[in-house]
């Protein structure tokens, strides 16, 4: 029987490796750049489920649910 992988799978992985970090870093990067933007907009809509009163609502379905599996 032979062998799954083909024999020179470790130059693939070789060439992929790099350019996979790369891809990765510059997905942190366009993320860092536009982290004030999702900060804020993250807040604003925390300030809008807090004062609609849905975020109580979640709280209190999660509650119930612990005291359920305890």
């Amino acid at each position: 029987m032979g062998h799954p992988f083909p024999k020179r799978l470790w130059i693939v992985v070789a060439l992929l490796l790099p350019v996979l970090a790369v891809a990765h870093g510059v997905a942190l990067y366009r993320i860092a750049s536009h982290l004030a933007w999702t900060v804020a907009v993250g807040f604003f809509l925390l300030v809008l489920l807090t004062h609609s009163g849905v975020l109580g609502s979640i709280y209190a379905m999660c509650a119930r649910r612990s005291k359920n599996k305890s």
